[in-house]
């Protein structure tokens, strides 16, 4: 993973940090300032991977433009058909 483009980029993301812990989303790896030896003062975020998601949270819904990634269970290929459609933004999904 590279680093955040911006100061202000840095900032939104791990402000998303604090929107999927407020819905719910339970964090399992990830989700802070990354330390990089030689890279002192930049942007890197550690990637974060939150389980406990559903669909309608904004975590799952909005893309934060960083190394963010949820698991969303499902229980039919039906519902993993209609949770991957689900969102007006199409994002990336994988199985």
């Amino acid at each position: 993973m590279g680093p955040t483009i911006t100061p202000q980029q840095f900032g939104r993301v791990r402000a998303f940090f604090d929107v999927a812990k407020l819905d719910g989303a339970k964090l399992i790896t990830g989700g802070a300032a990354a330390t990089i030896t030689g890279q002192d003062g930049g942007f890197d975020i550690a990637p974060a991977v939150y389980a406990d998601v559903i669909n309608d949270m904004r975590v799952a819904l909005e893309e934060a433009f960083g190394p963010v990634g949820v698991l969303i269970p499902f229980d039919t290929d039906h519902n993993a058909s209609r949770i991957a459609n689900g969102s007006d933004h199409g994002l990336i999904g994988a199985l």
